[in-house]
């Protein structure tokens, strides 16, 4: 026995502290051996690799790796696992885990659970995830799953609660959902879905290999290989399906399985207009009640066929049906009917009441024109459909 209360049997110490050391020397060391338990200042120094050191006025256990010492806090905070070889995780915060070289889990609150595995993964937004090589989650709320070597190519979801799953895939607007190689969604509450996906505008949906939505809300399905192959929507409100196919008019919905020699030369679409009139003025119908006719491209033709009703709002048992067919041309910017175009009445209880199809050269498009009555408050609406070819 020493005189300090410590018992020393060939190399093991056991001190009046309560240290045990299993150390080569007769001495406590700090550079190799067990030490169980102990103060910071004696682990301070502990690097050597395999040393074990409970750091009992903090409650963390340490472990040497050769060149610095691993932390390992309790289950009521952070909790970090480094890969070997490697520089250290980082886990910020109470409930943090972070699993991987430089893996970074933390955030400004520091209160909030974040996950983060992988090497360099970086989940620091509010109850974020981040999984796989490089990834970032750090948007509140935000999933990013989807690693790779070089962290420009990762999955990266930025936004709050945004989700980006996929090699290189990226979500970095409110609500976002990415999933897919190379998807895109830059978009608030935009979804793309399907190798190099796009949905850049506020509630647009991509889903499909290259397939684009790039106007507000509207929706592209069906991939192809190549960009212009896939189904892409640039309008509000529009719908793309298919193959080689854009809709770029407001509101329309649009069709195609091929093509002659570009995007959108041989399909068909759907409109549905619609217009409010008080009087006797004749009124354009359009997609949206104010915008957004039927366009026409240069070298191209359609035929149309419109379904037209109407019914005064302000009086009972008032109402009317047209059928208009016809067909428009746009030959090299100069767009006008082909012959006339014919209106059939299926029924009318204001005789008054009309609907024509114009040509519209200054826009290239075709009109949908609605005639009410002076006092009458009457709702229109047209479904217009057109097969179109360009060539």
């Amino acid at each position: 026995w020493n005189k300090d209360g410590s018992l020393l049997v060939s190399g093991l110490a056991i001190s009046a502290t309560g240290i045990v050391d299993l150390s080569s020397s007769d001495a406590s060391t700090t550079s190799e051996g067990l030490i169980l338990p102990q103060h910071a200042t004696a682990c301070a120094g502990g690097t050597a690799e395999g040393q074990v050191c409970w750091e009992a006025d903090a409650n963390i256990l340490h472990i040497g790796d050769g060149t610095t010492i691993q932390d390992f806090p309790p289950a009521s905070t952070a909790f970090v696992v480094e890969s070997v070889p490697g520089t250290a995780a980082s886990a910020i915060g109470t409930d943090g885990v972070a699993v991987g070289d430089a893996a970074v889990a933390g955030n400004a609150a520091g209160d909030n659970g974040v996950l983060a595995i992988g090497a360099n993964s970086t989940s620091t937004g509010v109850d974020s995830i981040a999984i796989g090589e490089n990834t970032d989650a750090t948007g509140d709320n935000s999933i990013a799953i989807g690693g790779n070597a070089v962290d420009a190519t990762s999955a990266d979801a930025t936004a709050a609660r945004a989700i980006a799953i996929g090699n290189n895939s990226l979500a970095d607007a409110i609500n976002g959902i990415a999933i897919g190689v190379t998807s895109n969604a830059g978009g608030t509450d935009a979804i793309a879905i399907g190798s190099a996906s796009d949905a850049s505008a506020i509630g647009a949906i991509a889903i499909g290999d290259n397939a684009n939505a790039t106007g507000a809300n509207c929706v592209a399905i069906g991939g192809n290989a190549t960009n212009d192959d896939s189904a892409d929507c640039s309008a509000a409100d529009s719908v793309a399906i298919g193959q080689h196919i854009l809709a770029d008019d407001i509101g329309e919905f649009a069709f195609a399985s091929g093509e002659f020699a570009a995007q959108s030369d041989a399909h068909t679409s759907i409109y549905v207009l619609r217009r409010n009139t008080t009087d006797d003025a004749q009124g354009e119908l359009f997609s949206d009640g104010l915008a957004g006719d039927i366009g026409i491209a240069s070298d191209c033709a359609a035929s149309f066929r419109a379904n037209i009703v109407a019914r005064q709002t302000d009086a009972d048992d008032v109402s009317a049906g047209y059928h208009i067919t016809g067909v428009i041309d746009n030959n090299a910017g100069t767009t006008a009917l082909v012959g006339l175009a014919t209106t059939d009445t299926l029924g009318e209880d204001v005789v008054a009441w009309d609907v024509i199809a114009t040509a519209d050269d200054t826009n290239d498009g075709l009109n949908i024109l609605a005639t009410g009555a002076a006092g009458d408050d009457v709702n229109w609406v047209a479904r217009v459909e057109v097969a179109y070819v360009c060539g």
